[in-house]
């Protein structure tokens, strides 16, 4: 991406109070908050303090007297804290097109920083009002670390328009892609109501998944609402339990699934009870066919030496013969 219009910045001293940070279209960092200081902001500040800003801020004027940031957001912010009542700056041309500001911030933002999925997503729409999307899929996904393709392309818009709690998390990458991706094909409100519940509990990410599923499911089955499946009382009452987190997470899926599989949960549950009478000896396990549909049974056996294979090797000789096992194989 070129830059070419270095020599048309006019340098300027401008009125801090004078931007309203709540409309600034070429701001491409995401999250952008122009109330809370980030490590960021407080780290220019110290270096402000130090050495003065060596950089001037980059801004456009309109002819109505509106000032965009065009670059650098952070210096303004950090040198608003200080209480500075100007900064130095360098104009942009009123008369540039928005589509000329916004790739030339577009170029600045990418020399830097590598854009996350938030700021890849949200870059791709503002083009789309400018470039057809086989334009923005040739030239454009590769700069922003994407595969140049439509699947690409379709993947990625999709997060635009998440809500801000889901968005900032994704951008901080406290939360996968993939399960941004999951949430975002959901009804607004289940996926917030969906996305508040994944993050009360240290979910894994793949426990994540499985909750989900879990409860997309049950919805569909039952033709219940979502918001009906989390609020029901023993999901409440797990929740409210005096114990650690990780064995409610644990307790909740557990839950979810039975709810989920009621039969196959009872099914498993018998077979744990019938095993049991077989007293089958350490590191010799017998597993049922998935979820006890036509298909095989499995033993899993573990030996250290000869002597505890052949151990092994007699006692399924003789279980062979055992009634209680037969039993549990023909059921």
């Amino acid at each position: 991406m070129q830059n070419n219009i270095s020599l048309t910045l006019q340098p300027m001293d401008i009125e801090m109070d004078k931007v309203n940070l709540e409309h600034q279209p070429y701001i491409i960092q995401y999250p952008f908050s122009h109330t809370n200081a980030n490590n960021r902001q407080r780290e220019l500040i110290s270096c402000i303090k130090q050495y003065g800003l060596f950089a001037p801020i980059i801004v456009q004027k309109t002819k109505k007297g509106n000032i965009f940031i065009v670059h650098g957001a952070n210096r303004f912010l950090a040198c608003q804290s200080m209480g500075c009542s100007t900064i130095s700056s360098r104009v942009l041309p009123y008369s540039m097109q928005d589509q000329k500001v916004y790739l030339f911030s577009l170029s600045l933002f990418l020399s830097h920083k590598k854009p996350n999925s938030m700021e890849q997503a949200k870059i791709i729409k503002k083009l789309l009002s400018f470039f057809p999307e086989k334009k923005i899929i040739k030239d454009y996904l590769p700069l922003l670390g994407l595969p140049q393709n439509e699947k690409a392309f379709s993947r990625i818009i999709q997060l635009a328009d998440l809500e801000k709690d889901i968005a900032q998390d994704l951008a901080a990458e406290k939360i996968n892609p993939e399960m941004a991706l999951r949430l975002v094909k959901l009804p607004a409100p289940e996926r917030i109501q969906i996305y508040r519940f994944l993050q009360q509990l240290p979910f894994t990410t793949s426990q994540q998944f499985e909750v989900l599923e879990y409860i997309q499911e049950i919805s569909l089955r039952d033709h219940i609402r979502v918001k009906k499946i989390l609020t029901d009382q023993l999901i409440l009452d797990i929740l409210s339990k005096d114990q650690d987190q990780r064995q409610k997470a644990l307790s909740l899926r557990i839950y979810l699934r039975k709810k989920r599989y009621p039969r196959l949960t009872t099914k498993e549950h018998e077979f744990a009870q019938e095993k049991k009478t077989l007293r089958l000896p350490d590191h010799l396990e017998l597993y049922p066919p998935a979820y006890f549909e036509h298909g095989n049974y499995k033993f899993e056996l573990k030996f250290a030496d000869f002597s505890e294979f052949e151990q092994k090797a007699n006692f399924l000789h003789k279980l062979a013969k055992n009634q209680k096992f037969q039993t549990i194989i023909k059921s």
